[in-house]
C-alpha cells in the first residue's frame, strides 16, 4: 500500500503501460467506509495474499476529529488495521505483514487512563498526534501477530518524501534540498522494508529499526481493555 497517489502513478506508470499484471486501487484512508467497501470487493477478486506492506501515513495534519477519531489515528492506524481485519479471509498462515511505524513512537506520551478512556480522539498537537498514532500502530501489529497473523512493524528511516508536505517552508526546504545528501534514499529504504518483511529469522510481532528488533510495545501491551475496545471498533467499522 503506497501512501501517495501521485507517487504511485509515477512509479508504476511504465509497468501499467506495458500491460503487466499490475492493478492500482485508489482508496482514501481518511474514510474507513471507503476502506471497508474496497476490501469487500478485493477479497472477492483475490484468492490469496502472500505479502502485505502498509506504507501509507500522514504527519502534522490539521486537527480534525470525525466520529470521535482524530485524523492521524484514522489514517495511520484505524484504516490500516481495518484493511487487515477485512483481508483476513485471503491471508494464510504463511502471509507476511509489515506496517511502517516510526522511531518517533518512542517519545509518544500516554497514560493508562488515556488508553482506557478515549485514545482515538486524543490530541495534544500535530507532532504528538503522529507519534502516538505510530505507537498505537506498532501495538496493534504486535497484538495481531500474537492472535492471528505473522506481522511486524518497522521504522524505514527518514526519507525526504511527501510525508513532510504539511511542514513549514523552512523544514520543507531543509528536507527536500539539503538533507537528501545525508538521508537514506527511497530505494535503500524500500530494500530495507523488503528485507525485514522476507527475512527468515523474522520475529513475529516485533518492531524493527535497522534490521534489529527493538522493545517498543511491552509497556503498553498489558492494556488489554484498550486492545479489546480497538478490536470492537474494527468489527463495527467493517459492517458499515
Amino acid at each position: 500500500m503506497v501512501g501517495d497517489r501521485k507517487k504511485a502513478r509515477e512509479l508504476f506508470a511504465p509497468m501499467i503501460a506495458s500491460k503487466s499484471p499490475l492493478t492500482l486501487y485508489e482508496v482514501d484512508l481518511e474514510d474507513p467506509r471507503e476502506v471497508s467497501k474496497f476490501s469487500r470487493g478485493f477479497v472477492l477478486r483475490c484468492m490469496e495474499l502472500d505479502v502485505v506492506i502498509l506504507c501509507a501515513g500522514t504527519m502534522l495534519a490539521r486537527p480534525k476529529i470525525v466520529d470521535n477519531i482524530e485524523t492521524h489515528m484514522r489514517v495511520n492506524v484505524l484504516s490500516q488495521a481495518l484493511l487487515l481485519h477485512m483481508l483476513h479471509p485471503i491471508l494464510t498462515s504463511k502471509s507476511r505483514i509489515t506496517a511502517l511505524s516510526s522511531s518517533t513512537a518512542r517519545v509518544a506520551f500516554f497514560s493508562s487512563a488515556l488508553l482506557q478512556q478515549d485514545p482515538l480522539s486524543y490530541y495534544v498537537g500535530p507532532y504528538e498526534a503522529y507519534c502516538f498514532s505510530k505507537l498505537v500502530l506498532s501495538i496493534y501489529v504486535a497484538e495481531l501477530s500474537r492472535q492471528r497473523h505473522h506481522a511486524v512493524s518497522m521504522h524505514p528511516g527518514v526519507i525526504p518524501g511527501t510525508l513532510y508536505r504539511h511542514c513549514n517552508r523552512f523544514v520543507k526546504f531543509v528536507t527536500y534540498f539539503i538533507l537528501p545528501e545525508i538521508l537514506r534514499s527511497p530505494t535503500f529504504s524500500a530494500l530495507l522494508v523488503l528485507h525485514t518483511t522476507l527475512r527468515d529469522d523474522q520475529i513475529a510481532g516485533a518492531y524493527y529499526e535497522d534490521c534489529t528488533p527493538q522493545d517498543l510495545c511491552s509497556r503498553v501491551l498489558e492494556e488489554v481493555g484498550f486492545l479489546r475496545a480497538f478490536e470492537t471498533l474494527l468489527f463495527v467499522q467493517s459492517r458499515l
